[in-house]
């Protein structure tokens, strides 16, 4: 019935997997057909189809795999993990801006204190400061006193080398007392004739000389 009139020959396929005897391949034939879909023909010596299709219905067809399906419950669970996350941060962010608002009050407290020390310190400062002033003041004015001292003693004793000896000296203000002995009076006088040429003093007095052959005491008074 299968040649009919044409006159061919009919033989079965041959297969393309090798099977035990009383295997019945016709039972088996979507597995063999998705088992041997990728092979080349030309290599097996088969000839089947190269249609590359799943035959099963859909209803029977298992879901593809979406990378979907995976990553939306996974970013659902880390997106609800982060807002828990961010929900305790606010709370312990509150709790510590209440903290903070409570010692806001203590702390300007603290600062109003700090401001008032201060202010006293400063106007301890500018008091201490004028009179450190003031002090300084006083402290170069003796040290130019001194220094004119120091000067005026200096010509003093220099002038005397050589001429008289000196007993003492005193000075107050701007005024100076010398005493002293000399070999002669001629001596006396040089030496008074030598500190009014100098220029320290404006007057030089001999207030007194006294003695014989023995020697001779004198006392200056000088002026500047």
């Amino acid at each position: 019935s299968v040649v009919g009139p044409a006159g061919y020959s009919v033989s079965p396929l041959p297969s393309p997997v090798e099977s035990p005897e009383g295997f019945n391949p016709n039972e088996f034939m979507i597995n063999i057909g998705l088992a041997l879909k990728e092979l080349q023909p030309v290599k097996e010596e088969a000839n089947f189809s190269l249609v590359n299709f799943n035959a099963l219905p859909e209803v029977y067809v298992p879901p593809r795999f979406s990378i979907a399906r995976v990553l939306v419950p996974v970013g659902f669970v880390i997106g609800i993990g982060l807002i828990i996350l961010l929900a305790i941060l606010i709370q312990y962010t509150r709790a510590d801006i209440g903290r903070l608002h409570s010692d806001v009050p203590a702390a300007e407290t603290t600062v109003t204190q700090r401001q008032m020390e201060i202010a006293a310190l400063r106007a301890q400062i500018g008091s201490t400061g004028a009179i450190a002033d003031e002090l300084n003041n006083r402290i170069v004015t003796i040290e130019r006193g001194n220094a004119i001292i120091d000067q005026d003693l200096h010509e003093i004793v220099t002038l005397a080398e050589g001429k008289v000896a000196l007993g003492s000296v005193n000075r107050a203000g701007n005024s100076a007392t010398v005493a002293g002995t000399a070999s002669s009076e001629g001596k006396i006088f040089r030496y008074a004739r030598d500190l009014r040429s100098g220029g320290r003093f404006s007057e030089v007095w001999i207030s007194s000389i006294s003695g014989g052959d023995g020697g001779f005491s004198f006392e200056f008074a000088l002026t500047k």
